[in-house]
């Protein structure tokens, strides 16, 4: 699948271990892996007495998310997404449950953040040319007026009965920013199915966890130091039963004439954002809903991204950057989960 509508790169650290307990302690534990969407998956099982066919598991999660990308993908010429976007304006198309509920989610998160999120942003990040070996050179105002005039998620039409989608006006939508979260959450739904209550799925950095890790305590969640040159852990979580993502520019930006700017595009305003927050880690029910919502905040920035999450009452630690120094802002909720 397409890399993030703003471009952001999701690093996360899975750390298993809890530390303070030896080897003999643990408890037996499956790991399974493979490609899915343009990067990768792990699933950790920690599956007590019950019995798993590793390889059996394997092949049914490789077909599920399979049948994802063929429904959610931007690549795939004929999956469903694809063949919408390439569908008449005002024309009713047919949805089905699958692209209906992230299209639905992320309405919901378009809303919510006041179109931070916005998943039909792709004609404003290809304008500022952002990508491997590429000269910027920054859009002429007509061209960028004329790209904004192609955003909009509110010109996308859900039908009263949540079984069509059509265009009020040409628009390209790309659900990469919240469906590997989706693909998250269906792999947790296939494992809560089997009976299998201790797990963590990641993929491309989006995770879920339930239950307990192999030294039956919380899984331990690192978080990397939102630093470009440097692969080191920032913080850690203590989470059970969470759906988890992290957003961050530090990695993706350009410099020109002595001026930084970020890969991640505001929709609203069609300008690279400004300001100092540098990574965004959000813990929700889900994962699609964390992965969103760090999309969102990640575009906010600290002060009006603070002032939603506290007001929604999210767990979500903030990272900024200020006089080269990094600074941590999280809100109450989050303060429960963090490792001191």
């Amino acid at each position: 699948m397409r890399r993030s509508i703003t471009l952001i790169l999701f690093t996360l650290v899975l750390l298993t271990a809890c530390g303070g307990q030896g080897s003999a302690n643990l408890l037996p534990q499956i790991e399974i892996q493979g490609r899915t969407m343009g990067t990768t998956y792990h699933v950790k099982i920690v599956p007590h007495d019950q019995e798993v066919n590793a390889e059996k598991l394997k092949s049914a999660l490789d077909k599920s998310l399979g049948e994802i990308n063929q429904v959610l993908s931007t690549y795939i010429p004929d999956s469903e997404l694809s063949k919408f976007n390439r569908s008449s304006i005002g024309n009713w198309q047919p949805a089905s449950a699958m692209l209906m509920s992230v299209v639905k989610a992320a309405r919901g998160v378009f809303i919510q953040s006041n179109g931070a999120f916005d998943p039909t942003v792709g004609p404003l990040v290809n304008l500022w040319g952002f990508g491997p070996e590429v000269d910027v050179e920054f859009p002429a105002d007509k061209a960028l007026q004329a790209a904004k005039l192609s955003v909009g998620f509110d010109h996308l039409e859900i039908d009263s009965e949540g079984q069509r989608l059509r265009k009020k006006q040409e628009l390209y939508l790309d659900l990469s920013a919240i469906a590997k979260g989706y693909g998250v959450d269906y792999v947790a739904g296939m494992l809560d199915a089997q009976g299998l209550n201790h797990y963590l799925v990641e993929i491309g950095g989006e995770l879920r966890s339930a239950g307990l890790n192999a030294e039956s305590q919380p899984w331990r969640i690192a978080i990397e130091k939102p630093q470009p040159g440097t692969r080191e852990v920032h913080g850690v979580l203590n989470i059970s039963d969470k759906g988890m993502a992290t957003s961050g520019d530090y990695r993706n930006f350009f410099e020109k004439d002595g001026r930084r700017y970020s890969h991640t595009i505001d929709p609203r305003t069609g300008f690279p954002v400004e300001h100092s927050l540098v990574s965004v880690t959000v813990l929700a029910d889900d994962a699609m809903a964390a992965d969103a919502m760090a999309t969102a905040l990640m575009v906010m920035g600290t002060e009006a991204g603070y002032a939603l999450a506290a007001s929604e009452n999210m767990a979500v630690w903030f990272i900024e950057k200020k006089d080269q120094q990094l600074v941590d802002k999280l809100t109450p909720k989050m303060q429960n989960y963090r490792l001191h």
